[in-house]
């Protein structure tokens, strides 16, 4: 299995920013001031860059400098298994977060193909069947703001319902072109 570092540096990174907050929010860090929404933000969306450059170098077996669905599957396989075995020492806030955002339980290998087909088309911006650095990176924020969303208890259901209306808008413009 390949390393982690980028899916790791991410979560240590969100861990590192959201625990800072939880703290800082129950008075606990003395002189600790908190980044805006706006800086947490920033410093979230420069780490899946840095992460994205990580990713590509690791998942794109055929070095044409963007992923395929079969390296994009690959990519999100192992950050799940390793996201599953790091979950152990967790607190129990971001376990819940991972198991919201990981496999669902009892996931057949076709709902899988499905789910990461779904992931994938949902983060190709362009629709070219691949994912570009820029993508990659975007795809790994949108992640990072979910755990931080889930962390914080609120709740991301409305963000998966945007995507899912975006999709379907999508599809609806492809029939009407077609």
């Amino acid at each position: 299995m390949k390393t982690q570092k980028s899916i790791v540096t991410v979560l240590v990174s969100l861990l590192t920013v959201v625990g800072g907050a939880v703290i800082a929010q129950q008075g606990g860090m003395g002189g600790f001031q908190m980044p805006s929404e706006e800086e947490m933000k920033e410093m979230m969306k420069a780490q899946a860059k840095e992460s994205a450059e990580v990713s590509m170098k690791e998942y794109d077996e055929d070095e044409d400098g963007s992923l395929s669905l079969d390296e994009f599957t690959t990519m999100v396989d192992e950050a799940e298994a390793e996201m599953a075995q790091g979950a152990e020492m967790m607190p129990a806030e971001m376990k819940a977060a991972m198991k919201k955002l990981g496999a669902p339980d009892g996931e057949t290998d076709e709902e899988k193909a499905e789910r990461m087909k779904k992931m994938f088309e949902g983060a190709d911006g362009d629709d070219d069947d691949l994912m570009s650095l820029d993508e990659t990176a975007d795809f790994q924020f949108d992640i990072s703001q979910k755990i931080m969303k889930l962390m914080m208890g609120e709740d991301i259901s409305e963000d998966e319902e945007e995507e899912s209306d975006d999709e379907e808008s999508d599809e609806e413009d492809e029939e009407e072109e077609g």
